[in-house]
């Protein structure tokens, strides 16, 4: 690439001010579109998507109390029978390098029942942890370290086996992935609790097949 031999004290640069040195000794005057061609242009930004979902990811339902059990057939949102209830969804490898930018995190479910149409309101987080593993009891499902909230209100109503949506999560995903011991291939862990759903309201389950999902765009 030349290099600029000349240039002006003054603030603005014209084609008359420019020469660049092209090959020993030798100059050539250019305008300043052919010396913008001899400056790098700064890499292209990589964005990619990936998806979380695979065989190796486990759920559990447990009631918001240190009671009942670990019912790990199913992620329910919303209310088990007359008990509000959180769940988990651990999927045990996403492929991000650390110091990504999380352009978005959607999170989808597959119904396996129909479901009514009472309201159901949960609280989305992620296990704030590197690596974390699946609680195996009530207690340990309840004492998770959970990042900061995203609300997922008025759940739609389900029908058996469709596929649905819940909010971005790029904020407290993004937390994740800034942790210091955050490592590509680590585990992350979604977590669902209620939050005043109505009393009773039936649970919007999420199993089936056991057909979870995170679909994750960032860029490097």
């Amino acid at each position: 690439m030349g290099k600029i031999s000349k240039y002006p004290a003054a603030t603005e640069v014209t084609d008359a001010d420019i020469m660049v040195i092209v090959q020993g000794n030798k100059t050539k005057k250019v305008t300043l579109d052919i010396l913008k061609s001899y400056i790098t242009a700064p890499p292209a930004i990589s964005e990619i998507t990936v998806n979380v979902a695979s065989s190796g990811t486990v759920c559990g339902t447990f009631f918001l109390w240190d009671g009942g059990g670990l019912d790990t057939s199913a992620a329910c949102l919303g209310f088990v029978g007359t008990h509000a209830a959180g769940s988990f969804v651990r999927f045990p490898a996403l492929y991000v390098p650390k110091g990504a930018t999380i352009l978005s995190a959607i999170p989808k479910w597959k119904s396996m029942y129909d479901s009514d149409t009472d309201v159901v309101n949960v609280n989305l987080h992620f296990n704030n942890a590197d690596n974390p593993e699946a609680p195996t009891g009530v207690g340990q499902a309840n004492a998770l370290a959970l990042t900061d909230v995203v609300p997922w209100n008025a759940v739609s109503h389900w029908v058996s086996n469709n596929i649905y949506e819940g909010p971005d999560l790029k904020v407290i995903l993004q937390a994740i992935i800034d942790r210091d011991g955050w490592v590509s291939g680590n585990s992350v862990q979604l977590v669902a609790r209620d939050n005043a759903s109505t009393w009773g309201a039936a649970s919007r389950y999420g199993a089936g097949n056991r057909y979870f999902d995170i679909q994750v765009t960032y860029r490097t």
